[in-house]
């Protein structure tokens, strides 16, 4: 449409303060109301001859209100048929999602059977849990919502989800987080073994997860998020035995990395000696920097937040609230009548008829010597699934196991001695900010007497007198 008046043009200028088009006869009115939207809306209108105002103003708002409401319309339009597009594409990956996850696997029945059924069977699976995966994301950001929470367009969950588990809400917590977690205990890597888990909250293993964090570096230093260099990661520690398996509290912290490779060096051979050590949690410096995901890493800082998201995916201990799969229940109970032990023992282990938590510590307590324990398993014909020959191997596990306990014992003096040292540092820092309040009640106490107004005639005498001194 266009205004063909040269006297309308004209007036049309001035109203949108526009006067690079005063020598134009005409003006596109397309172009006309994308410069003058804002101004007439503001109703930014300059002085302007009254015979321009009768026939331009009337005119101007009619086609101005009628091209609006056809822009709107196109706009609401336009967003209508997106969303459209959007739902149509979602139902169609549901679909997809629904035929993946319903691929029936070739079983391999009997030893008979050719081992090409089995590896068929295994590639099969991987793609199927390849391209199920797959879906799922797509159809996570194409909802902009994930596991119940919802999601951003870079891929990070919402603050909902961090309300929910009790994180602070300058963490990121992004997707493919929760996606490695979904694809190691929701999803199966054997045609045989079902996963582990038919369900759970992510936020409540969140917040779990955020517990045992906080327990590792400190509340306050977990309060929010923050940039971290090489050399705070390096000062920082490198895991910790906990008092149970929830990992809500710290028996001991792992101060460096030098007590941690000693400790696992020697870890799998107490686990040998039908020993279980307290729980513990490793998180070292060379897992920070090869697994923490590209996003949470610029140069050589990485954020906090990264170091919590590849921290909450690594534990499946952090999942305490999940609901496990009949299936892999069922795996379990069958394990365990073939075994003759628990759902997680192999053969022979059975043998073993003490608690071997409680052996730890009396053995850590010197309630039980190193030599009887060793002799126990020989007299019980322990020999863990034939990898143990005693007459080679008792002084070599002997010995390994008198370091594992000195180990322990350096961890809880280093902890007993950094305990010392906070407790120290609180103390000096109390002291000091009560010797700033004294500080500041003397001040106080000292204007208030230089202020006190005078109570006796004596006193205003003497007043009066220091000043005619003054004075003359």
């Amino acid at each position: 449409m266009r205004i063909e008046s040269t006297a309308k043009t004209l007036g049309l200028s001035r109203i949108i303060k526009n006067p690079d088009e005063e020598n134009k006869n005409t003006l596109d009115f397309a172009k006309m109301l994308e410069n003058s939207k804002k101004s007439y809306l503001q109703s930014e209108i300059v002085a302007v001859p009254n015979d321009f105002l009768s026939d331009v103003a009337s005119d101007f708002r009619q086609d101005f209100s009628l091209a609006l409401s056809r822009q709107n319309g196109e706009i609401s339009n336009e967003k209508n048929e997106d969303n459209t597009k959007v739902a149509e594409k979602i139902k169609q990956l549901q679909k997809e999602l629904a035929k993946t996850e319903a691929i029936k696997l070739p079983m391999r029945n009997s030893p008979d059977e050719p081992m090409d059924i089995f590896y068929q069977a295994l590639d099969l699976l991987d793609y199927k849990n390849t391209k199920a995966l797959e879906l799922r994301k797509e159809i996570a950001y194409l909802e902009k919502s994930a596991f119940g929470y919802s999601l951003d367009e870079f891929g990070y969950m919402g603050e909902d989800f961090n309300q929910a588990a009790g994180i602070p809400l300058d963490y990121k917590i992004h997707y493919d987080t929760l996606e490695k977690i979904y694809k190691r205990d929701m999803q199966s890597d054997s045609p045989y073994i079902a996963a582990t888990f038919s369900k759970f909250d992510f936020a409540q293993s969140a917040k779990n997860a955020f517990e045992s964090f906080s327990v590792l570096y400190g509340k306050d230093f977990v309060s929010n998020n923050k940039i971290l260099s090489l050399e705070d990661i390096n000062a920082l520690p490198k895991g910790y035995f906990a008092t149970d398996y929830s990992y809500k509290q710290a028996l001991a912290k792992i101060p460096n990395e030098e007590k941690l490779r000693q400790f696992i060096d020697i870890e799998s051979k107490m686990w040998q000696l039908g020993i279980s050590t307290p729980p513990f949690i490793s998180f070292s410096t060379q897992d920070i920097q090869n697994y923490v995901q590209p996003r949470f890493i610029e140069g050589d800082k990485i954020s906090l937040d990264g170091l919590f998201n590849e921290y909450f995916s690594r534990n499946i201990g952090f999942f305490r609230e999940a609901e496990y799969s009949s299936e892999w229940l069922a795996y379990q109970e069958y394990n365990r009548k073939i075994t003759g032990g628990s759902s997680n023992t192999a053969p022979n282990t059975h043998l073993i008829n003490y608690d071997t938590e409680q052996r730890f510590w009396d053995l850590f307590n010197g309630k039980i010597s190193i030599e009887s324990h060793l002799q126990e398993l020989i007299n019980l014909g322990y020999n863990h699934n034939n990898t143990i020959d005693w007459n080679k191997d008792k002084d070599n596990f002997g010995s390994s196991l008198a370091k594992f306990l000195n180990l322990f014992q350096e961890i809880l003096d280093t902890q007993a001695i950094n305990n010392a040292n906070e407790l120290l540092a609180k103390q000096t820092q109390i002291s000091k900010a009560q010797e700033a309040q004294e500080a500041t009640n003397t001040k106080e106490s000292q204007k208030l007497q230089e202020s006190k107004p005078l109570n006796s005639k004596q006193e205003k005498m003497n007043t009066f007198l220091n000043n005619l001194l003054r004075v003359s």
